[in-house]
Protein backbone atom coordinates (compact mmCIF):
# COMPACT_ATOMS: atom_id res chain seq x y z
CA UNK A 1 0.00 0.00 0.00
CA UNK A 2 1.60 3.03 -0.87
CA UNK A 3 0.57 7.00 -0.56
CA UNK A 4 0.21 7.57 -4.01
CA UNK A 5 -3.10 5.46 -3.81
CA UNK A 6 -1.52 2.28 -5.67
CA UNK A 7 -2.49 -0.71 -3.56
CA UNK A 8 -1.78 -4.11 -3.78
CA UNK A 9 -2.62 -7.53 -2.04
CA UNK A 10 0.87 -9.31 -2.86
CA UNK A 11 2.86 -6.43 -1.60
CA UNK A 12 4.50 -5.82 -5.14
CA UNK A 13 3.63 -2.94 -6.47
CA UNK A 14 4.83 -2.57 -10.43
CA UNK A 15 6.46 0.34 -11.15
CA UNK A 16 4.83 1.77 -14.21
CA UNK A 17 1.62 2.02 -11.32
CA UNK A 18 4.16 4.42 -9.47
CA UNK A 19 4.49 7.96 -10.57
CA UNK A 20 8.14 9.79 -11.78
CA UNK A 21 9.67 11.10 -8.75
CA UNK A 22 8.43 8.91 -6.02
CA UNK A 23 10.86 9.00 -3.53
CA UNK A 24 8.65 6.96 -0.64
CA UNK A 25 6.49 4.45 -0.08
CA UNK A 26 4.31 3.74 2.73
CA UNK A 27 3.31 0.08 3.90
CA UNK A 28 0.18 0.13 6.29
CA UNK A 29 -1.14 -3.54 7.80
CA UNK A 30 -4.57 -3.83 8.19
CA UNK A 31 -6.01 -5.69 11.35
CA UNK A 32 -6.11 -9.32 10.08
CA UNK A 33 -4.00 -11.22 12.52
CA UNK A 34 -2.16 -13.14 9.54
CA UNK A 35 -0.34 -9.97 8.78
CA UNK A 36 2.09 -9.52 12.07
CA UNK A 37 5.17 -7.52 10.19
CA UNK A 38 7.50 -7.33 7.73
CA UNK A 39 9.80 -10.53 6.91
CA UNK A 40 12.29 -8.65 4.22
CA UNK A 41 11.66 -5.22 2.50
CA UNK A 42 13.45 -4.27 -0.76
CA UNK A 43 12.39 -0.99 -2.50
CA UNK A 44 14.03 -0.61 -5.99
CA UNK A 45 13.17 2.12 -8.33
CA UNK A 46 14.24 0.58 -11.98
CA UNK A 47 14.52 2.80 -15.07
CA UNK A 48 15.28 1.56 -18.76
CA UNK A 49 19.50 1.63 -19.22
CA UNK A 50 18.84 3.92 -22.10
CA UNK A 51 17.13 6.96 -21.28
CA UNK A 52 18.86 6.61 -17.83
CA UNK A 53 21.88 7.60 -19.73
CA UNK A 54 20.14 9.98 -21.55
CA UNK A 55 18.71 11.72 -18.54
CA UNK A 56 21.94 12.34 -16.69
CA UNK A 57 23.78 13.30 -19.64
CA UNK A 58 21.16 16.07 -20.27
CA UNK A 59 20.78 17.21 -16.98
CA UNK A 60 24.50 17.92 -16.98
CA UNK A 61 24.23 19.18 -20.42
CA UNK A 62 21.49 22.15 -18.85
CA UNK A 63 23.77 22.93 -16.07
CA UNK A 64 25.53 26.74 -16.74
CA UNK A 65 28.62 26.90 -17.59
CA UNK A 66 30.88 26.26 -13.98
CA UNK A 67 31.98 30.17 -14.01
CA UNK A 68 28.63 30.50 -14.23
CA UNK A 69 27.34 28.60 -11.51
CA UNK A 70 24.97 30.26 -8.01
CA UNK A 71 23.56 29.13 -5.22
CA UNK A 72 20.15 29.13 -7.39
CA UNK A 73 21.79 25.94 -9.60
CA UNK A 74 21.89 24.39 -6.04
CA UNK A 75 19.06 22.15 -6.91
CA UNK A 76 19.80 21.15 -10.33
CA UNK A 77 23.36 20.27 -9.50
CA UNK A 78 21.80 17.75 -6.62
CA UNK A 79 19.19 16.60 -9.68
CA UNK A 80 22.04 15.82 -12.34
CA UNK A 81 23.42 13.63 -8.96
CA UNK A 82 20.39 11.80 -7.83
CA UNK A 83 20.26 10.88 -11.94
CA UNK A 84 23.80 9.59 -12.08
CA UNK A 85 23.26 7.32 -8.68
CA UNK A 86 20.85 5.69 -11.48
CA UNK A 87 23.30 4.45 -13.68
CA UNK A 88 24.71 0.75 -13.79
CA UNK A 89 28.49 0.23 -13.82
CA UNK A 90 28.57 -0.11 -17.49
CA UNK A 91 26.98 2.88 -18.12
CA UNK A 92 29.25 4.88 -15.94
CA UNK A 93 32.29 3.86 -18.08
CA UNK A 94 31.11 5.43 -21.39
CA UNK A 95 33.05 7.69 -22.57
CA UNK A 96 30.29 10.62 -22.64
CA UNK A 97 29.24 9.66 -18.93
CA UNK A 98 32.85 9.82 -17.98
CA UNK A 99 33.31 13.33 -19.23
CA UNK A 100 29.39 14.10 -18.03
CA UNK A 101 30.45 12.74 -14.57
CA UNK A 102 33.82 15.13 -14.58
CA UNK A 103 31.82 18.23 -15.26
CA UNK A 104 29.45 17.58 -12.69
CA UNK A 105 31.92 16.90 -10.16
CA UNK A 106 33.40 20.75 -11.14
CA UNK A 107 29.78 21.77 -10.09
CA UNK A 108 29.58 20.47 -7.50
CA UNK A 109 32.70 21.51 -6.30
CA UNK A 110 31.61 25.29 -7.35
CA UNK A 111 29.00 24.93 -5.36
CA UNK A 112 30.50 24.06 -2.58
CA UNK A 113 32.79 27.47 -2.73
CA UNK A 114 29.87 29.63 -3.24
CA UNK A 115 28.02 28.07 0.17
CA UNK A 116 31.19 28.65 1.86
CA UNK A 117 31.57 32.34 0.30
CA UNK A 118 27.74 32.66 1.30
CA UNK A 119 28.42 31.66 4.54
CA UNK A 120 31.52 34.07 5.09
CA UNK A 121 29.70 36.96 3.77
CA UNK A 122 27.01 36.14 6.17
CA UNK A 123 29.62 35.68 9.47
CA UNK A 124 31.08 39.01 8.71
CA UNK A 125 27.72 41.07 8.24
CA UNK A 126 26.68 38.84 11.67
CA UNK A 127 29.74 40.25 13.22
CA UNK A 128 29.68 44.24 11.62
CA UNK A 129 26.50 44.43 13.51
CA UNK A 130 27.14 43.39 16.92
CA UNK A 131 30.72 45.69 16.63
CA UNK A 132 28.26 48.55 15.71
CA UNK A 133 26.18 47.67 18.65
CA UNK A 134 29.00 47.87 20.80
CA UNK A 135 30.56 50.78 19.56
CA UNK A 136 26.95 52.58 19.72
CA UNK A 137 27.46 52.42 23.49
CA UNK A 138 30.49 54.56 24.13
CA UNK A 139 31.46 56.23 27.35
CA UNK A 140 29.86 54.89 30.57
CA UNK A 141 29.95 57.59 33.07
CA UNK A 142 28.73 58.88 36.26
CA UNK A 143 25.65 60.84 34.42
CA UNK A 144 25.41 58.27 32.07
CA UNK A 145 25.15 54.76 32.84
CA UNK A 146 21.95 53.56 33.37
CA UNK A 147 20.47 54.73 30.52
CA UNK A 148 23.46 52.77 28.88
CA UNK A 149 22.49 49.48 29.91
CA UNK A 150 19.80 49.07 27.50
CA UNK A 151 22.85 49.33 25.24
CA UNK A 152 25.21 46.81 27.06
CA UNK A 153 22.38 44.37 27.27
CA UNK A 154 21.46 44.69 23.50
CA UNK A 155 25.00 44.17 22.58
CA UNK A 156 25.93 41.22 24.95
CA UNK A 157 22.65 39.40 23.59
CA UNK A 158 23.60 40.15 19.89
CA UNK A 159 26.86 38.37 20.74
CA UNK A 160 25.53 35.56 22.52
CA UNK A 161 23.58 34.96 19.39
CA UNK A 162 26.76 34.43 17.08
CA UNK A 163 28.04 31.47 16.33
CA UNK A 164 31.64 30.23 17.25
CA UNK A 165 32.62 31.48 13.85
CA UNK A 166 31.29 34.55 14.17
CA UNK A 167 32.45 35.77 17.31
CA UNK A 168 35.69 34.93 16.49
CA UNK A 169 34.96 38.23 13.89
CA UNK A 170 34.20 40.69 16.40
CA UNK A 171 36.62 43.33 16.77
CA UNK A 172 35.99 44.95 20.08
CA UNK A 173 34.45 42.59 22.58
CA UNK A 174 37.14 43.82 24.93
CA UNK A 175 35.36 47.21 24.93
CA UNK A 176 31.85 45.50 25.40
CA UNK A 177 33.52 44.20 28.50
CA UNK A 178 34.96 47.18 29.62
CA UNK A 179 31.49 48.97 29.55
CA UNK A 180 29.75 46.23 31.14
CA UNK A 181 32.58 46.37 34.44
CA UNK A 182 32.13 49.94 34.19
CA UNK A 183 28.35 49.72 34.64
CA UNK A 184 28.19 47.49 37.09
CA UNK A 185 31.30 48.93 38.92
CA UNK A 186 29.46 52.43 39.49
CA UNK A 187 26.06 50.46 40.13
CA UNK A 188 28.15 49.31 42.89
CA UNK A 189 29.24 52.51 43.92
CA UNK A 190 25.99 54.10 44.30
CA UNK A 191 24.57 51.52 45.95
CA UNK A 192 27.25 51.55 48.70
CA UNK A 193 27.05 55.13 49.01
CA UNK A 194 22.90 54.63 49.44
CA UNK A 195 23.90 52.43 52.92
CA UNK A 196 26.10 55.00 54.11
Amino acid sequence: YTSTGVTSTTFAIPTTEVAEGTNAVKVTFSSSSNQVGIVSCKVVKHRDAATTADKFLAAVNALPAVDALTLTDKAAVEAARTEYGYLTDELKAQEDVVAALATLEAAEAKIVELEKAAQDEADATAAAEVDALINAIGEITKDNYESKLTEIEAAEEAYAKLTAEQDKLVTNYDVLETARNRHDALVAAKSEADTL
